[in-house]
């Protein structure tokens, strides 16, 4: 499809003009969503915070769209995502506690001037 440049311009505003704030919206909590899923693969506490933040969008988007049985669905996920981060937390201070409280191993004891025989 060979399109002239001032076709693409236009089709592009005519596009821009046709976003409405909840296009955006849910653009933006599949986007935490994503960022967050990546992130707790990875292993690291901050994408509960990303889902939380996905999540709380979801349900003003959905909510405000009259979408009342999916806003209520993420208001679950965003629940579970500040459950999720706080026992993350819990976990990591429970860990520093035991590694704290674990006796260090001694040093193994160099005999100076010992020839092995």
């Amino acid at each position: 499809m060979n399109l002239p440049t001032a076709d693409l311009v236009q089709y592009a505003l005519a596009w821009y003009q046709k976003v409405t704030w909840v296009d955006v919206g849910e653009l933006l909590f599949v986007l935490m969503s994503i960022i967050g899923q990546e992130y707790i693969a990875r292993r690291n506490k901050a994408g509960f915070g990303f889902w939380l933040v996905g999540n709380v969008v979801a349900v003003f988007v959905f909510g405000s769209s009259g979408r009342l049985v999916s806003a209520c669905l993420y208001a679950y996920f965003a629940f579970k995502s500040f459950a999720g981060l706080r026992h993350w937390g819990r976990l990591d201070a429970l860990e520093r506690s035991e590694a704290r409280a674990r006796p260090q191993p001694a040093l193994p004891a160099v005999a100076r001037g010992a020839t092995g025989a």
